[in-house]
């Protein structure tokens, strides 16, 4: 498959679940960038794309308004201020995730004395 035909499928909310989780683990940063924005993507395509580093990814996930909050907790661990914010407005973030969000903030600050 072209990479173009897998940043289509990725996109497409109404692709079947399996192959957005073979999407996922195939490590390809553009193609989980869309399929970090997916509403549609399964949750262990979720629990997959929080493991990766690229920040552009963890974004469009903390701003994917499927994302559980489980995930959120996790995501919430960074000191990226863009994610961060993100987390904090998501509608899943619930008061212990909003307080890893506030702890995070705080040793951000911490590390930039």
């Amino acid at each position: 498959m072209k990479w173009y035909e897998k940043l289509v499928l990725a996109r497409n909310p109404s692709s079947p679940f399996e192959l957005l989780l073979e999407l996922a683990q195939q490590g390809d940063p553009q193609v989980q960038y869309f399929l970090a924005q997916n509403p549609n993507l399964p949750p262990e395509g979720v629990i997959s794309l929080a493991r990766e580093e690229s920040p552009a990814v963890l974004l469009q996930l903390a701003k994917n308004p499927k994302t559980p909050t489980a995930t959120l907790m996790q995501l919430a661990q960074t000191l990226d201020a863009d994610i961060l914010n993100a987390i904090e407005q998501h509608p899943n973030a619930n008061v212990e995730v909003k307080d890893a969000v506030i702890a995070s903030r705080a040793a951000r600050k911490l590390i930039q004395l």
